[in-house]
């Protein structure tokens, strides 16, 4: 669905869930300002997870036999609604590819995209091999315990110790930060709301990115980032086991925005 978010992005946080679970602002102002509510100028699409309407608005592809994603039962989960992407078990690399059909992107010149989630992952202790962002039609983003995908943006990690990096990459030509972005926090045994992250990026033309986390613009190291001009990107998020355990990631929300689309 299109909205138009208000002018103050910020929805204040409840007593089961830590932290600030607004939109970031410093992020979204460079949409909801272009945007308003004319969709010759551009689009604003929030997935709350109210609902999971199945594969009527997401592929979800099985890496060896196991991953799901459902919505979240768990208390913190009433009234904000949160999904569950769950590798299911324990054996390497078993999890799951998931990527919404919708809403599509392309950057270009000209064009302003930004996206930023806000998710925890429980049961880390080697792991997930991880993927949060936009990517091309992809049902192995993460395969053989390496980045697949040969085109996105986005946040992944597949050193099984929940250190995100930050990269992009264009028809195989990969640009990749040079310094850890964040370390996952492990949701199974951390419950004051520190668990929960905001990541998030700004795309402007096809020579500029910048990444924030927790709503904080973070030096990501990428001079000339390859960014994927003129290929259809889609929200996309991976879980996979490393081993030994089998991670989780919930999802609170994403976000995805394009601008000057006319």
């Amino acid at each position: 669905m299109a909205i138009t978010f208000p002018t103050a992005f910020d929805r204040k946080p409840t007593s089961t869930v830590g932290g600030d679970r607004g939109l970031s602002t410093k992020l979204w102002q460079h949409i909801q300002a272009s945007v308003g509510a004319d969709p010759r100028r551009g689009v604003l699409h929030l997935e709350d997870f109210h609902t999971l309407n199945g594969t009527s608005n997401y592929t979800r592809t099985q890496s060896g036999t196991a991953g799901e994603i459902a919505l979240s039962t768990a208390a913190e989960a009433a009234n904000i609604g949160i999904a569950s992407i769950d590798s299911e078990g324990t054996t390497a690399t078993n999890g799951a590819n998931v990527q919404w059909q919708g809403p599509a992107v392309t950057p270009a010149n000209g064009v302003k995209i930004a996206f930023e989630v806000r998710l925890k992952a429980d049961d880390i202790a080697t792991g997930p091999q991880f993927f949060a962002g936009l990517s091309d039609t992809d049902t192995g983003i993460i395969a053989s315990s390496a980045i697949a995908s040969s085109d996105y943006i986005g946040f992944y990690s597949v050193t099984d110790d929940g250190v995100l990096v930050f990269a992009t990459e264009d028809g195989g030509t990969q640009t990749l930060s040079t310094a850890t972005v964040h370390t996952l926090v492990d949701g199974a045994t951390t419950t004051d709301g520190t668990e929960w992250v905001k990541l998030g990026f700004l795309v402007e033309g096809t020579g500029e990115v910048t990444m924030f986390v927790n709503g904080d613009v973070v030096d990501h190291g990428l001079t000339a980032p390859d960014l994927p001009q003129g290929t259809v990107l889609y929200p996309s998020f991976v879980c996979q086991s490393g081993g030994t355990v089998a991670p989780i990631v919930h999802i609170d929300w994403f976000a995805v925005g394009v601008t000057d689309v006319s």
